[in-house]
Parts: structure tokens; sequence; C-alpha cells
């Protein structure tokens, strides 16, 4: 583990380095902006989101899948999976201060966790039993779908 610390609230700086941090270890994944990265594949958009919370001191890494073929002003965020905690399972916050401490790890178990092919190529197969695997995780049909601002027009891979 590295030393290095950053400030304790999300700069601009900070999300360029945390950003580039997480590109880094999702190679096939572009910046699509400060604390978001995308892979576009045929008709989905397969995406990690570093969603920071409102104290701007932690971010949460979030899974999800939108796919281009549906017609909407916003992007969904389907598939919606935040890092889990080994402990709990519940949805984990990494402080902005301690990234360089947490992120390799934090990186491997997203990737873990996603029941989805982060790399490579793959089938409607691979899309129906992620979607199938989400599912029963999920109490309700109007939690698996999250929405965001940004527009899928406005997404260039």
């Amino acid at each position: 583990m590295t030393t290095i610390k950053l400030e304790p609230k999300l700069t601009p700086a900070n999300k360029k380095l945390i950003t580039n941090d997480w590109a880094e270890r999702f190679p096939e994944f572009k910046v699509y902006r400060p604390m978001w990265l995308l892979r576009r594949t045929g008709p989905l958009i397969v995406g990690v989101c570093l969603n920071y919370t409102p104290g701007y001191d932690t971010y949460r890494p979030t899974f999800h899948v939108h796919c281009l073929a549906r017609q909407d002003s916003s992007l969904s965020l389907m598939l919606y999976q935040g890092l889990a905690t080994k402990r709990t399972g519940n949805e984990e916050s990494i402080k902005v201060r301690f990234h360089y401490d947490h992120v390799d790890k934090a990186t491997e178990r997203l990737k873990e966790q996603i029941k989805f092919p982060m790399c490579g190529a793959w089938n409607l197969g691979d899309v129906i039993a992620a979607y199938h695997n989400y599912m029963p995780d999920r109490a309700s049909l109007p939690g698996i779908c999250q929405k965001t601002q940004a527009s899928p027009a406005s997404i260039h891979l």
C-alpha cells in the first residue's frame, strides 16, 4: 500500500486522479467525464460511475448498463450495482483521502461482484444471464433502474 494521501475533499484535480486510476484498472473503458467510465459494445453502454457523496469526501464505485435501443432523454443506469463491502454486503464508500490505500482492492472486488462481462466481446446470452442474476437480488422492480441527467445522445465513445 502506498502512503500517498489526497486532499480530504474532492477537487477537480482529485476527481481527475481518481478517474484516471480507475481507468487504468478498466483499460477497455474510456473516461466519459470525471468520475465516470464507459464502454460501448453494440447497443449497450457499460459504465463505472464513481458517485460522490454530498460532503465531497467519499465516493461510491457503481456499475451500470444502458441500452441505446431504449429511447429516452436521460441515461438509465440499469443493472445498477454498487461496490459491496466484504463483511455486510452494503454499498461501500471510499474516503477520498484514502483512495490510494483502497483503489486496488476496490477495483478487483467490483470486477468480481459484477455479473456482466467487463472485457472482450459478449453475446445476447451473456446479457440475459446478467439480468437474470441481477433480478433475484432485488425486492422490487422499480429499484432496478436509476437515472442520471446525462443524455445518451451526448455520449461519444
